[in-house]
């Protein structure tokens, strides 16, 4: 009897295993690769997963390497196994499946659509790259900034007020990195507050169910929500450059997103343990 060797070596991973993989050295890190369809996608996905519904994966795809570790998703672990069975065949050995699918993704998950990522034409050099990095740091500090003088509730204001520092303190750092890749570049570096009086329009459109909120945790869910929107858009945005040192950097940046989503959820699992000097 002939046996398929693609059927043989094709192994399942648990939401547990993966989101361990994640975590780790982004050297490590799997190419996550969502099979469904657009719409399944944008009602909420696996940060930093890589869309490439079923039908379209025998085409292949730009990030697509024979050297990385890959693993496949769906909504409950068929299509993915599908879909595992078919890069196989392709030639990519190192492919894995989800086992459950989303529906057995217990952590985080980017609902409600992606932010675009960037193309490769979009960029042409690091300070570019920073300067787009710098933007998205300016619109999440902004935020931050106004929403506190909506506010009322004390404890809802210094939470507020670590968010708004912590986004400012990386702020400044990319600030100071686009500055450093533009000198010599650039005739007329601008200085920061014109940067952040030139985006505080566009800054000021963002929204997000906060109108109501008044529960810490809440706060913190959805600033978590944030940080991982940004990874999303920094790990597309990198699958999506043929330039290494652009790619690398973007992953970069992905990291540290990640991290700081991380920070937050290790705030949120204090509050819950009743911790009173969480900020």
């Amino acid at each position: 009897m002939v046996t398929d060797s693609c059927q043989e070596t094709i192994q399942t991973i648990e939401s547990s295993q993966l989101h361990q993989m994640l975590e780790g050295e982004k050297e490590k890190i799997p190419l996550l690769i969502d099979v469904r369809q657009p719409q399944e996608y944008r009602e909420g996905h696996i940060p930093g997963a890589l869309l490439v519904p079923l039908g379209q994966l025998e085409y292949g795809h730009p990030s697509f390497s024979k050297e990385q570790t890959m693993v496949t998703y769906c909504r409950s672990g068929k299509r993915s196994m599908t879909a595992a069975f078919i890069l196989c065949k392709m030639g990519y050995s190192q492919v894995m499946s989800l086992e459950g699918g989303i529906l057995q993704w217990p952590y985080e998950q980017v609902s409600g659509g992606s932010r675009r990522a960037l193309a490769a034409e979009e960029v042409k050099s690091i300070g570019e790259l920073f300067l787009f990095a710098l933007i998205k740091e300016i619109e999440t500090w902004y935020f931050y900034h106004e929403f506190q003088s909506r506010l009322k509730n004390p404890e809802l204001k210094r939470l507020f007020k670590f968010l708004e520092d912590m986004e400012r303190s990386h702020m400044e750092a990319m600030y100071s990195r686009y500055c450093e890749e533009s000198r010599g570049v650039e005739e007329n570096i601008p200085s920061l507050e014109a940067l952040q009086r030139k985006f505080q329009k566009a800054s000021s459109q963002i929204k997000g169910d906060w109108n109501e909120v008044d529960d810490v945790t809440a706060v913190l869910e959805n600033a978590v929500l944030r940080e991982y929107q940004k990874y999303d858009f920094y790990k597309l945005s990198a699958d999506n450059m043929k330039e290494q040192s652009l790619r690398v950097l973007l992953y970069q940046l992905a990291v540290e997103e990640r991290a700081h989503a991380s920070l937050l959820l290790n705030m949120i699992g204090q509050v819950k343990q009743g911790d009173g000097n969480v900020f």
